[in-house]
This record gives structure tokens, sequence and C-alpha cells, in this order.
């Protein structure tokens, strides 16, 4: 799922990972850097030093969603009401309620 309405297709990894990486100490959308945090056994408030951020190695694992495919236009501008996205939308629908 895309995790967003406004957006026709799946994001790409580090746009998802993106949307949880929040510098606030008060964001709610900070679950990776709380979890990085975590590691080093700090709490949300505190801070990670330069040398605790070099000592980490992440990796991302992902895969394409059978069924899912680019949308193929301007994501700012999308007429949501045309026959294009009308088709896109439907075709997405019915992949979305796939077992």
């Amino acid at each position: 799922m895309t995790g967003d309405n406004h957006y026709p297709s799946a994001r790409s990894i580090l746009h998802r990972l993106g949307g949880h990486i929040d510098l606030g100490k008060r964001s709610t959308q900070s679950q990776f850097l709380i979890a990085l945090k975590s590691l080093f056994r700090k709490t949300k408030e505190e801070y990670l030093t330069l040398n605790e951020l070099k000592s980490l190695d992440i990796k991302l694992h992902h895969w394409s969603i059978e069924g899912f495919e680019r949308w193929d236009g301007d994501m700012k501008i999308i007429d949501k009401e045309g026959i294009k996205y009308q088709v896109y939308d439907n075709k997405r629908k019915k992949e979305s309620k796939q077992p």
C-alpha cells in the first residue's frame, strides 16, 4: 500500500523511510530515529553523536509489489476526474484487494 491516499502508486523506499525521519524532539513521525537511539540506549530527547552515527551500517531491503505500476504523469497535477486516472485507480483498487 502507499500509506497515503494522495499517491496513486506505491512510493519508493527512500520516500517512505524519509517520512519516519524527523529531527524535531516533539515529532510523532520519528520512528526510525527513535529506533536508532534505542540501539545506543538513548531517550527520544537525546541526540546521537557523530561517532554513533558513523558506526551505523544501515541496509534497506525492498522489493516491488506485484500488480502496482508506476504512474505515468506528474504527481503534482493529477486530474482525478480524467479517464487516465480513473483506469489507473480502478486497477490499483483491484490489486489492493487481492489476497
